[in-house]
């Protein structure tokens, strides 16, 4: 006899017991996990439905993280892990946002530097010599210190006079998709900056 797994569902009740009644020290335990940004790279569950709600890296980071949290500190029992990260991420987000974002990330140990390059590959870097960026004339976000060049394949812009040629601010850009310290915005050197 075949049985049927039920999904159960995740409510603000559920969320509570499971944070055993600590929202704050839930939020707290978060600032552990502040440097990680191993989102692509090293996988947590529901990756898949994170990039189906947000756009941003960012985002999907924190969510990630958020699982690491749950896995490390709560028992989830037979619930969803992505619901449950979604649920704490829509609810106590701005305040997860804001501590994990105030403690300095640093660089990681020169050690990691393959995991990093690893990182950045699967998030969709690729080297300077396979695109057709111009670095004379656009401005992109790219890596540093690695023996890699790699860049994120899209123009973005950087002054007001380009706002309406492509869709992302190198600047929004460069928080969104980059890693701390790893990276930072090209500028063309006709920018004047």
């Amino acid at each position: 006899m075949k049985t049927k797994m039920r999904n159960l569902k995740v409510t603000e009740t559920i969320v509570w017991e499971i944070l055993d009644d600590k929202p704050v020290l839930f939020v707290k335990r978060m600032k552990r996990y502040a440097s990680n940004h191993w989102v692509y790279s090293e996988p947590t569950a529901g990756l898949h439905d994170f990039e189906k709600k947000y756009e941003w890296i960012k985002d999907i980071r924190h969510l990630s993280n958020i699982v690491r949290c749950l896995d490390k500190y709560h028992d989830v029992g037979l619930y969803d892990k992505a619901k449950v990260a979604l649920f704490i991420y829509k609810k106590w987000g701005k305040r997860i946002r804001s501590h994990c974002d105030r403690y300095p990330q640093g660089n990681p140990k020169n050690k990691e530097l393959t995991r990093v390059e690893g990182e950045f590959i699967a998030r969709g870097f690729v080297p300077l010599n396979e695109t057709d960026l111009d670095p004379g004339t656009d401005s992109y976000i790219e890596t540093i210190g690695l023996q890699l060049n790699l860049v994120y394949p899209e123009v973005c812009w950087f002054a007001s006079a380009d706002m309406g040629l492509y869709d992302h601010n190198v600047y929004d850009y460069l928080t969104c998709m980059g890693i701390q310290g790893w990276t930072r915005s090209h500028l063309p050197p006709s920018s004047g900056i």
